[in-house]
């Protein structure tokens, strides 16, 4: 129950902070225009609750917590009094309509930025990309590539962990070429190229494992399962305690120990312990946490007295301005992944399978959220650099609609018809009903897989 009120507290926080950046900047915008603000809502449909600012605006936040908006005073919308006319966000040049449209995927760009460069001024750690064993017949062990070998870099571009390694393997999702790996073993100084024929790649598009894909396993070291920390209530157990057995199931390892966890949630299980060089049984009653809105797994609070060599990790850490480098790439990156992986989707390359809606963001802004500060800061970049492009698609009903129908405006010197722009908001509105169908479809499908 711990980990499904972690999930609505992050939850939350990711829509506050994505879409609230988002409308702000439409807010921003209109007002450094001069054009009048009536409502700005957190989220959509029945007022929750709010106040009504000195300038005879809204503020609200609103019992949907999927989005939001920002209502400008507009004659299209509704008549307006002559006195305040000019206030009108109709009345003003395009070029201002288009800022304050603009503003808001900006401001979410902005913001993707501001928390990748926290993250990379405060600090991480990455595991490299060093490979634990390769399945047989699979595509990187048809292409020649061997247990230990590190992999450096993708098509060209360079691989310094699992993470990067996983982003250019989705840039090739669809693709029935040959994928370009250079990787290198532990006891030579050099790279080899490999080409991996990905003619007959086929990946889980629901729930995809690009690794798993490819027929390639991460290096895992040995993890001794003796506890380092306690992150729970348990005063059974100590630090430095060593679970050598659960119920009846010898435990080798941290992974071991982890699995017979998971496995029994809310259960009393017998733990047998080796403490001060002395053997103890102990009965410990096991937590759970939700792992998706339906499905638990038990949950002990311990963490393992372990880290890695310094030789299987890289320490990312910069200056104010490295920083501000490195974040403007990973913002970058994610924009054009998201734009490949649409023209995929578009092109029928990309299943539409692979759409998150709003129970995988839940769930996955939760998991974010426990396991800390960094982790859930990459999150928010991410999101919001992924809406931010989502609303600059050319999508009735959405910001870049309107971008396109104000640059229309400029061209031939006269609005979009307003029958015309009813009729294509209502199918915009329809398509974008569609995907989000989609994505809530795609979503239960994972619960229940």
């Amino acid at each position: 129950m711990q980990q499904f009120f972690l999930s609505i507290i992050a939850f939350l926080i990711t829509i506050t902070l994505v879409v609230g950046i988002h409308e702000f900047g439409h807010f921003m915008a209109a007002r450094f225009c001069g054009i009048k603000v009536l409502r700005f809502s957190i989220g959509f449909g029945r007022k929750l609750f709010g106040f009504t600012g000195k300038k005879g605006t809204e503020y609200q936040v609103s019992i949907i917590p999927l989005g939001g908006y920002v209502k400008l005073l507009d004659e299209n919308e509704a008549p307006v009094a002559r006195h305040e006319l000019h206030l009108a966000f109709n009345r003003r040049p395009v070029y201002q309509r288009i800022m304050v449209v603009l503003a808001g995927p900006l401001l979410n760009f902005v913001f993707a930025l501001v928390v990748f460069w926290l993250m990379f001024v405060i600090g991480f750690t990455t595991v490299k990309p060093i490979i634990g064993n390769v399945m047989p017949n699979s595509i990187a062990s048809i292409a020649g590539l061997k247990p230990q070998q590190e992999i450096l870099s993708i098509d060209g571009h360079q691989t310094p962990d699992w993470g990067q390694a996983s982003i250019r393997i989705f840039f090739r999702i669809g693709s029935e070429d040959f994928m370009q790996v250079a990787a290198r073993s532990p006891k030579e100084s050099y790279a080899k190229n490999y080409q991996l024929n990905l003619a007959s790649w086929q990946i889980d598009e629901l729930q995809p494992d690009p690794f798993k894909s490819l027929g390639i396993v991460p290096y895992a070291p040995h993890i001794p399962a003796i506890i380092g920390t306690r992150l729970g209530k348990y005063k059974q157990l100590q630090t430095g305690d060593k679970i050598l057995a659960v119920e009846k199931t010898k435990i080798n390892n941290w992974g071991e120990l982890v699995k017979q966890i998971k496995l029994h949630p809310n259960q009393e299980l017998l733990f047998k312990i080796e403490r001060n060089n002395k053997i103890i049984n102990l009965k410990i009653k096991i937590r759970h946490k939700y792992i998706s809105l339906t499905k638990k797994e038990g949950f002990l609070g311990v963490m393992p007295k372990f880290s890695w060599p310094e030789k299987f990790i890289n320490h990312n850490k910069y200056s104010f301005l490295q920083a501000s480098y490195h974040a403007f790439k990973r913002v970058t990156i994610f924009i054009k992944l998201n734009l490949v992986l649409i023209g995929k989707m578009i092109t029928g390359d990309f299943s539409m399978r692979g759409l998150a809606g709003p129970l995988t963001i839940f769930t996955t802004a939760g998991h974010a959220f426990y396991l800390g500060l960094i982790t859930f800061l990459g999150f928010l970049g991410f999101i919001s650099a992924t809406i931010g492009l989502f609303n600059l698609l050319p999508i009735p009903g959405l910001d870049g609609a309107y971008i396109c129908y104000f640059i229309i405006e400029a061209i031939i010197g006269r609005s979009v018809p307003m029958r015309i722009q009813i009729l294509a908001f209502r199918l915009g509105l329809l398509v974008i009903f569609l995907i989000m169908m989609q994505a809530v479809i795609n979503d239960v499908l994972r619960l229940v897989k």
